[in-house]
């Protein structure tokens, strides 16, 4: 077993922690190429290792993910995600998944997708042609629509302004996790932490009031929070009653299902993941598709005639295969989620290099899916690549949009239908004309999000004939 070869070393005193935090793609991108697929470095007393190697990055993920634990900045983050299936750990994970898991059933899911296309239909019954809007905005907006109609059978149409504002302040909030000053900020009387404190508990008095209400009402409303309130665990097989049980603020004991602490959390990380990182797959999907016309064209000439001008189902997302490889390049280029850590609790082997005990190992979605060893062109938007015969000599971890493992995105398959739902609803109708083609500037937080405004031109498409 063997070390890392040397890697950046800092010029002052705080260098690598400020090069990392103003502009970790960029950081990371140039440690990559300049000293390759394991690369140490330390950042304050944290011993850290860049990973980009996809083998080893399935070796951390998958085979050996009992060696590792979450690290530093997710246990911080806690302080927002609670003991969600984000930040918690061990068995206690395990036994999460497990209650959660039957939430996601494709059957299930796939009974949401007339909700989705409603919600960008009535999204887009606003619009005017030729009008300037923010792309952005409007889907953080439909993807918040969709994660409240689903999670809680709730439309909020009269609260989503509030809600918007307040996820957007917890969200950029998740880089003080990565502060080496973070814990001590959060204490002081800032104004941001007053910003904070206040969505918080907006954002938590709203999943609270739906678990009160799912509670009394004691029937299953075909969302998501009635499948978890209805799941229990007996001696690892999930089980379903007939009604939605007693909550308590306790533990819980195996054939029990979630307390309600237990159901915020989770209902909480759900609904910070689904709503934001669904919400910025589809923004720079559409500004890839304002930057290639011919890209655009073809999927308006596979939606018209698999959709014929009505609405998508939930059926239609496997008729699609141009849209599902628009996605799935936009995710490449633009990983919602562009970066993955864990924490070895022990040394352990990865890819014949030795991790320390206590290491952190970072593995970067951006920098992998840009790595031309497995993407040809990496920097070019392709869709097309997607459909063609699986590359044989790519590895399957040099793409993980989801992670991977036993700590995969337990939405996955919900997320992939509804981005393709919307994409589809959305440009059976309407284009995109960039107001500014240049590449936005990026914003690493816990996702990957434009920093500024993405103002696009719709333009009304004549109905296919």
């Amino acid at each position: 077993m063997t070390s890392p070869r040397a890697g950046p070393r800092a010029k002052f005193p705080g260098h690598l922690v400020y090069a990392l935090r103003s502009d970790p793609l960029r950081f990371l991108t140039r440690v990559a190429i300049t000293y390759g697929d394991f690369v140490p470095f330390r950042i304050g007393k944290l011993r850290m290792t860049l990973v980009n190697d996809p083998e080893a990055i399935r070796e951390v993920l998958v085979t050996r993910n009992d060696s590792f634990t979450k690290s530093p900045a997710l246990r911080n983050a806690k302080v927002t995600l609670g003991e969600g299936l984000l930040t918690s750990e061990g068995d206690f994970h395990r036994r999460q998944r497990r209650l959660s898991q039957p939430a996601f059933h494709p059957q299930r899911v796939a009974a949401y997708a007339d909700a989705m296309a409603r919600f960008a239909d009535e999204m887009t019954a606003s619009w005017q042609d030729g009008q300037t809007i923010d792309v952005h905005e409007a889907m953080m907006e439909v993807t918040l629509r969709v994660v409240a109609k689903t999670l809680f059978d709730a439309e909020l149409a009269s609260d989503i302004d509030e809600i918007g504002t307040a996820m957007d302040v917890l969200v950029k909030m998740f880089s003080r996790a990565t502060h080496p000053f973070g814990r001590l900020l959060n204490k002081l009387p800032l104004p941001s932490n007053f910003r904070f404190l206040k969505s918080l508990s907006l954002v938590h008095g709203i999943i609270d009031r739906f678990v009160r209400q799912h509670r009394e009402a004691a029937v299953d409303r075909g969302d998501l929070l009635s499948m978890l309130m209805r799941a229990r665990d007996a001696g690892g097989e999930v089980t379903t009653d007939q009604g939605v049980g007693a909550g308590s603020g306790g533990g819980a004991e195996a054939g029990e299902g979630m307390t309600d602490k237990q159901l915020r959390d989770e209902i909480f990380t759900l609904f910070t993941a689904g709503h934001e990182t669904t919400a910025n797959a589809l923004t720079f999907t559409w500004y890839l598709l304002g930057r290639h016309p011919e890209a655009e064209a073809d999927l308006h000439e596979e939606i018209d005639r698999v959709l014929g001008g009505r609405a998508p189902v939930a059926d239609d997302v496997e008729r699609l295969p141009y849209t599902r490889a628009v996605l799935s390049e936009s995710m490449r280029l633009y990983p919602p989620a562009w970066i993955v850590t864990r924490q070895a609790k022990h040394d352990v082997e990865v890819g014949g290099r030795r991790v320390p005990a206590g290491g952190v190992v970072m593995m970067s979605q951006w920098v992998t899916h840009h790595d031309a060893r497995w993407w040809p062109r990496p920097d070019e938007f392709d869709p097309s690549r997607w459909l063609a015969d699986p590359q044989p000599d790519r590895p399957r971890y040099a793409y993980f949009p989801f992670g991977g493992g036993a700590r995969s995105c337990i939405g996955e398959f919900f997320a992939r239908m509804e981005a393709a739902i919307i994409i589809a609803a959305v440009a059976r109708a309407w284009s995109f004309e960039l107001a500014d083609p240049r590449e936005p500037a990026l914003q690493p937080t816990i996702t990957l999000r434009p920093r500024n405004p993405l103002l696009a031109v719709v333009r009304k498409r004549k109905p296919p004939k």
